[in-house]
């Protein structure tokens, strides 16, 4: 199977060739014999070749900014573990099973 890398050459030749997405997409699939790119991916691409970047590497988007500090939701959880209601959940959920499985 192609790397990433490879179906982008392919992108940058088509795009270089005049052939658009749609055909692109098609003769891509046609060839590895599996879903590989749809049309709109390439259209995405074909348009990035457009505006003059031939790169081949996706723009870098990051991680968010995360609005909650791990250290300090970990202090506060091991300081009182009935902040956590997932085990709670649970222990509710086996009840309510529980009773629907004794009425008939």
């Amino acid at each position: 199977m192609p790397s990433k890398t490879d179906i982008r050459i392919i992108f940058l030749y088509e795009f270089k060739r005049g052939t658009n997405a749609t055909i692109t997409a098609h003769n891509i699939n046609e060839s590895f014999w599996e879903n590989l790119v749809n049309s709109t991916t390439v259209q995405r691409w074909f348009k990035k070749f457009k505006e003059g970047n031939e790169s081949l590497e996706n723009k870098d988007r990051g991680r968010p900014t995360p609005t909650v500090n791990n250290d300090e939701l970990k202090n506060v959880i091991e300081a009182d573990s009935r902040q956590t209601r997932f085990p709670s959940f649970v222990a509710d959920w086996k009840d309510k099973k529980a009773r629907s499985m004794d009425t008939p």
